[in-house]
């Protein structure tokens, strides 16, 4: 085996095929000196030293691009004639890949404060009611999780924005269970980055990429398997009479009309009833796999 002194002499440097802003990559070179066995060492034999860094491999946290020979000469090392190579060792960072389109999304979390309905104690399950079986109006400040996701795409149809937004997702969304993640918004900034050559730009050169910007707001299930749906008080002014007529208008004792809960069947509810909500779909149930935008896409 060839006898590895180095590193030494290292540089570093950056290198980029557009600009700082997203694709600098860190570089850095390494010399090595490899003293040979014997004078009829090859190349091939030199890159089996252990410690000889390997192209396509790691070292020390960076990239090994290129292992290369720069030059060798004739040596005499203990008594023995021997060669001694110089070898140019290429580190990077891990590079973005060639297409934008696989760059990893940017993302970031945040928190907002909004007043929503409390219709139950969110400890025993009691609905808010007074001791009448009357409901009463509470509201409650409640935090709701902000997910922000940026990514690039080659196209990207602007008709997307009004069929994604104020949509739920039908499925689990980061970690969030399904139905309740709400997209709050969708923004598109249209941006020419030059890319390489590569597969999915044989000719490489100047491409307009969409970086879309997705608001994701996430309700918590504490109250409410399904929070973006909205819950009413089943009550009215009509109710249907117990035989089965269509319903008619509600009267107190004195004929006056009034207003009453409702069971689930339209008749007036009892006064000792406990009372009904109704919840409705407010926005629509979407899939949002399309996107590629999930925890998985997004390299979490």
């Amino acid at each position: 085996m060839p006898l590895l002194v180095g590193p030494q002499n290292s540089t570093s440097g950056k290198q980029d095929y557009q600009d700082e802003k997203k694709s600098v990559t860190g570089t850095k070179t390494l010399n090595f000196t490899a003293i040979a066995t014997d004078l009829d060492e090859e190349w091939e034999e030199i890159l089996q030293s252990p410690e000889l860094p390997q192209a396509g491999g790691r070292w020390n946290g960076y990239r090994v691009r290129t292992v290369t020979p720069t030059s060798r000469k004739p040596i005499t090392y203990q008594n023995r004639a021997t060669m001694l190579w110089d070898i140019t060792v290429e580190l990077a960072e891990d590079e973005k890949p060639e297409n934008p389109e696989e760059w990893p999304p940017e993302v970031s979390w945040d928190s907002e404060v909004e007043e929503v309905h409390c219709g139950a104690d969110v400890v025993d399950g009691r609905k808010v009611e007074n001791t009448a079986g009357e409901p009463l109006v509470l509201t409650r400040p409640q935090t709701v999780t902000v997910l922000s996701i940026s990514r690039y795409y080659k196209d990207f149809p602007p008709s997307w924005i009004f069929l994604y937004t104020n949509t739920v997702s039908v499925s689990e969304f980061w970690g969030a269970p399904a139905q309740s993640a709400r997209m709050e918004k969708i923004s598109i900034a249209y941006e020419g980055i030059e890319v390489p050559q590569c597969l999915a730009f044989p000719t490489g050169g100047k491409h307009r990429f969409a970086k879309v910007s997705y608001t994701i707001k996430v309700r918590d299930t504490l109250t409410s398997a399904t929070p973006w749906k909205a819950s009413l008080l089943n009550f009215g002014s009509r109710c249907r009479p117990a035989n089965g007529k269509p319903a008619q208008r509600a009267l107190d004792v004195q004929g006056h009309p009034i207003e009453v809960k409702l069971d689930a069947n339209g008749l007036k509810l009892g006064e000792n009833a406990q009372a009904i909500y109704l919840d409705f779909n407010v926005y629509p149930l979407r899939d949002w796999s399309p996107l590629g935008i999930s925890q998985t896409e997004c390299g979490f």
